[in-house]
């Protein structure tokens, strides 16, 4: 689970919510306007469209790379994993998925305290039953980073302009990553929702175990969900 801050208050209130960075802004406004600890507008909050290595929304998604530069780029890229294993999650299931724009019910009672996404995650499953998972997932991711983003900013976090892609900040440079062709890899995802992210096999010498991923050449997976020499 992450760390959240105390929320008591009724929101992601909205039933038929189309999945959206529109509407995750509007999400974490209602949670602005409703606390007396806010410390970011709204005309900060639209900066994050196209900023740091990970903060791509929508049909830009899968552009995030290299490592994130700040612990908003960081709940970006959970959000961007999250989006990306619903997606793979659903080809493996036999539906298409494509979370940012599937139309889900939200959670609506998220008054729960530090590291406790439980609530939100059963709120999310109750309210978008059926075999295709589409929606609960989008729920579940959208939501997790709407409370992150909620409770960063919060704290004090303040969005650098300098960091956007319009002022300069570039991706390819400012985000590097190691491009060695020995190490590309077939790529599937661990975790349990919200918290779903993806992780590369090489060929089978890493899986994953639980919530975390593993040298499966040298340890086993166990019942308890831990990688062990022995079990």
């Amino acid at each position: 689970m992450t760390k959240l801050a105390v929320v008591s208050i009724a929101v992601l209130a909205g039933q038929g919510v189309l999945a959206s960075w529109d509407q995750m802004k509007t999400e974490i406004n209602e949670l602005m306007d409703n606390s007396t600890m806010r410390s970011l507008t709204k005309e900060d909050l639209a900066l994050l469209d196209q900023y740091g290595c990970w903060c791509y929304f929508e049909e830009d998604h899968g552009q995030g790379r290299g490592k994130p530069i700040n612990e908003i780029d960081a709940h970006c890229k959970v959000l961007h994993d999250g989006y990306a294993c619903a997606i793979m999650d659903g080809e493996t299931e036999g539906f298409q998925c494509t979370p940012w724009t599937v139309q889900y019910n939200s959670a609506t009672g998220l008054g729960f305290g530090v590291r406790d996404t439980t609530v939100m995650t059963n709120e999310c499953t109750d309210n978008n039953p059926g075999e295709d998972q589409c929606a609960a997932r989008a729920c579940m991711i959208e939501g997790l980073f709407v409370l992150e983003a909620f409770s960063l900013f919060s704290s004090g976090f303040g969005i650098d302009p300098a960091m956007r892609h319009s002022e300069g900040f570039d991706r390819l440079e400012d985000c590097p990553i190691n491009s060695d062709p020995a190490l590309k890899s077939e790529k599937e995802c661990c975790g349990t929702y919200p918290i779903r992210h993806t992780f590369k096999t090489y060929g089978g010498e890493r899986g994953c175990c639980g919530v975390h991923t593993y040298n499966s050449q040298v340890l086993t997976c166990c019942a308890d969900g831990s990688a062990r020499l022995n079990c």
